[in-house]
């Protein structure tokens, strides 16, 4: 901004001290070249070098995922959503109802066992 400033103090143009690089003529200049797409593999110039193999195999870092990727023609059998979770319900000692447990029972009563000393 200051640079701006300087220069309209002194008359001069600014758009003299941008370089060539940001302007509309490099640019249009760099993508005036068409890239033209490349023919079928059957269509390629043969050579006489070793064709080109595959990379090795390289056992991957981490944590394997749990499910394997599908090839196109396979379908996936069973559930298609998520498994709900089951919950056990809590059954006081003391009282004996449902929902809370011996610790945050607010009964003093304890229910007599019967059969036991």
């Amino acid at each position: 901004m200051h640079g701006m400033a300087t220069l309209l103090s002194y008359n001069r143009n600014h758009i003299d001290f941008i370089d060539s690089k940001y302007k509309k003529e490099t640019f249009i200049h760099a993508y005036t070249p068409v890239i033209y797409g490349i023919n079928e593999p059957n269509m390629w110039q043969k050579t006489n070098g070793i064709p080109i193999q595959c990379p090795d195999f390289k056992k991957q870092r981490g944590k394997p995922k749990k499910k394997r990727n599908l090839q196109s023609d396979e379908v996936r059998i069973g559930r298609t959503s998520k498994l709900r979770r089951t919950y056990v319900v809590v059954r006081c000692e003391k009282c004996g109802l449902d929902g809370h447990n011996r610790a945050t029972c607010d009964k003093s009563v304890v229910m007599s066992r019967v059969g036991k000393p």
